[in-house]
Formats: C-alpha cells, sequence, structure tokens
C-alpha cells in the first residue's frame, strides 16, 4: 500500500514558527481552498498547525500531545508534540491514526535528536535543517513499517 502523506510541517514550539516543511501534494476537494494556489494552501496548512502548537504550548501543554483533526472528505491533520517542536502531518483521510501517529512520534524525536542543540542558536536560516527532508523521504517511504514502538 503506498503511503497518502500530503505534508509534514516542524513547528518550533516556543514562538510558532515553521522550522521545515515537506510537501508532497494536497488533493483537490471542491471547497472554496481551490481558489488559492499551491503555495497559499501550504502556507495556511502551516499557520493553522504553528497555531495549533501555539496553544498547546501555552494554555494546555500539561493536558495535550497529540491531537487529530478530520474533515469530512479528504484530508486529516495529526499533530504531536515534543519538548522544543511540534510535527504536523498532512494525510489522507484513509491512513491509520496509529500509522501517522507513530511517524510523528518517531519524527519528533529525530528532528529533537540531530537539532535539539542548533535550537537553541539558531539564526533563522532554515537551511539548517535540510537534511530533515532525506529522513522523512525515508520514514515515510517506509509503508511497510509499524510505528508501534513510537506509541
Amino acid at each position: 500500500m503506498r503511503s497518502k502523506i500530503y505534508c509534514v510541517f516542524a513547528i518550533q514550539r516556543i514562538d510558532g514558527v515553521c522550522l521545515f516543511s515537506k510537501i508532497y501534494s494536497l488533493p483537490a476537494n471542491g471547497s472554496n481552498m481551490d481558489e488559492c494556489s499551491d503555495e497559499d494552501k501550504y502556507n495556511i496548512l502551516s499557520g493553522f498547525i504553528s497555531a495549533v502548537s501555539t496553544i498547546v504550548t501555552n494554555v494546555a501543554d500539561d493536558y495535550i500531545k497529540q491531537m487529530r483533526l478530520e474533515g469530512e472528505r479528504h484530508i486529516k491533520i495529526i499533530v504531536e508534540t515534543g519538548d522544543k517542536i511540534a510535527i504536523g502531518i498532512v494525510a489522507d483521510k484513509s491512513e491509520s491514526d496509529r500509522k501517522i501517529y507513530g511517524l510523528a512520534k518517531s519524527l519528533v524525536k529525530q528532528f529533537n535528536y540531530l537539532y535539539g542543540e542548533k535550537l537553541k542558536t539558531w539564526n533563522g536560516d532554515t537551511s539548517t535543517f535540510k537534511i530533515f527532508d532525506k529522513i522523512i523521504d525515508t520514514e515515510i517511504g517506509n509503508t511497510e513499517r509499524d510505528f508501534t514502538e513510537y506509541l
């Protein structure tokens, strides 16, 4: 089965800045978002995930560690929070929640391992996180993997 991940965002929890995004595609859904360019759609999604991350950090940090949002058609958004970042994954509604949550936990863990110390002195240059692109491709490409080890 081919994975149906549309985009992945890494958001810094302290200020909601999008540190990294990996965009594959979005389905056409017949809504007024069809009038937006693809870039606008991704910016809207990134901003939404950033807002959710900020709310979790500032209001409900001890209560919400992951969140699932699903529309009537096509996509769902899974947000997994770590100490320094939140990973937002936009996936097809048919994708397994278990698989997506496990993937998000894995990506949070890997991002923190690779960049946790660098975030302390990060200068705003998002190219710092470029290698994460390959990690996401590797994780998403491994569709047979059961991410239960991260649950």
